[in-house]
């Protein structure tokens, strides 16, 4: 993603609304969203606590949730030319992937999106945040797949599809040869199931 400047929309801005928003290309309402949330949080809102206090925000299953929260503010701040931001960001995934390792494990149970994976990936490339984030998203790929009798029925919770979707969109091997690779790999050792 190219930087994006106050000066590159300032010419969209009249005529802009609710109705006839700006469209900022390769930036989804969600991410925006976040971004939002984080830069116009106060202590006084409802869910402050999810920017300073991290050990509270983990609890009660919001920890995917809270992992797209930081990367998405963390590439848009990147995006937006916002380098504090998009360091605090990047700071508090380190944290989580460093202090909440069990969480986070935990969490490869409950419903990851593609492109929650994909951005988190994207982010982490060539990082110090790519020494944690792989392995974890190893472990997403391989718990997913891994001892499930059926894991396209629709009835089953688990992420094979996300992993599927995964595997559609790295599979040219210039895009990500690493999670190409690992992605290959599990789907391989299924055998007749995959």
């Amino acid at each position: 993603m190219t930087p994006m400047y106050i000066e590159d929309v300032q010419p969209r801005l009249q005529g802009s609304s609710d109705s006839n928003p700006i469209i900022i290309h390769g930036v989804t309402a969600e991410q925006f969203r976040n971004y939002l949330f984080v830069i116009t949080c106060l202590p006084g809102d409802k869910d402050h606590s999810i920017i300073t206090d991290q050990t509270r925000a983990y609890q009660g299953g919001r920890l995917i949730s809270i992992c797209t929260l930081y990367t998405d503010v963390a590439i848009l701040a990147r995006f937006f030319g916002t380098v504090d931001l998009e360091a605090w960001a990047i700071k508090a995934l380190q944290s989580m992937f460093k202090n909440h390792l069990n969480a986070l494990a935990n969490s490869t149970s409950c419903k990851w999106t593609t492109d929650a994976i994909l951005r988190l990936r994207a982010l982490s490339r060539d990082t110090a945040l790519e020494c944690p984030v792989m392995p974890f998203i190893e472990y997403f790929i391989y718990t997913s797949l891994e001892d499930v009798a059926d894991p396209f029925s629709p009835d089953n919770l688990c992420n094979a599809y996300t992993c599927i979707d995964l595997y559609n969109a790295v599979k040219k091997p210039d895009i990500d040869p690493e999670l190409l690779g690992c992605i290959f790999l599990k789907l391989l050792s299924l055998g007749h199931r995959s």
